[in-house]
């Protein structure tokens, strides 16, 4: 049976459905990552049926990482006639709560430019188009929404370092990554992000990113704390009422 459920592929439509007796991780994983290559740009919903309660037990963790690779897994009960050994106790959510957490995140593009076409690629290329979505230009209340509804804010240009976007994350108590220089720089020092040192190499900048964009999204106490600080400078530090006192200070001693 398993000979003949070796990648066997039925297409209806615009859809492909695969079956493939994967009863290992591993198989699991060859089998995914050969159908991203032969049908590139199409999601992949992938659904395991587990066969044998040891195996799910003893894989648990590697078969939800397999999984993973997919863009929509999902899993199957054990069946009624699953081998299932004496002493073993474990049921389909043992090895779907092991799917990684990162698996929950998505990082929104706003704006338009011309790497445009070269990002939308590299999306592709990567798998990434369920987690990574190019919003293009948006009216202002769906910016503010946007704002709104976002954990973080990323800034990775390096020619691009000051500007409104940053103090309105900011305003909305969103902690920033960015580069540490210029305006970026200054913002470091009221602690309301974590800015990445611009002098290093190409791949260890982008590395600190990552570092960094995974560190606030599994510490929701130091983002918090960003978060308020930004906060907290923009409603204090950067009112009206500040700004006339500063430019009546400038007024009074060009006078003196």
């Amino acid at each position: 049976e398993g000979t003949k459920r070796r990648y066997s592929v039925t297409e209806v439509g615009n859809n492909v459905y695969i079956d493939d007796y994967a009863h290992h991780p591993t198989a699991i994983k060859y089998v995914i990552e050969a159908t991203r290559v032969k049908y590139p740009g199409k999601k992949i919903v992938a659904v395991f049926k587990p066969d044998r309660y040891s195996r799910g037990a003893r894989f648990a963790v590697e078969f939800a990482r397999a999984m993973d690779l997919a863009d929509y897994p999902y899993f199957c009960p054990f069946p009624e006639n699953a081998v299932k050994e004496e002493g073993i106790d474990i049921d389909i959510y043992d090895i779907a709560k092991n799917l990684p957490e990162d698996f929950r995140y998505i990082l929104k593009i706003y704006g338009d430019g011309k790497e445009k076409e070269k990002v939308e690629k590299k999306i592709k290329e990567y798998g990434l188009d369920k987690k990574i979505i190019l919003m293009g230009a948006r009216k202002f209340e769906e910016i503010q929404q946007a704002y709104k509804d976002a954990d973080m804010f990323i800034m990775p240009s390096l020619r691009e370092t000051s500007g409104n976007v940053l103090l309105e994350a900011m305003a909305h108590k969103l902690p920033i990554i960015g580069i540490d220089m210029s305006f970026e720089h200054q913002l470091k020092e009221i602690d309301c992000g974590i800015f990445v040192n611009p002098n290093l190499e190409k791949e260890k900048i982008i590395e600190n990113f990552c570092n960094a964009i995974v560190q606030l999204s599994t510490n929701n106490d130091y983002r918090k704390f960003l978060g308020e600080n930004g906060y907290r400078y923009v409603n204090e530090e950067l009112t009206w009422d500040k700004k006339n006192k500063i430019i009546y200070r400038e007024k009074t001693n060009e006078k003196k």
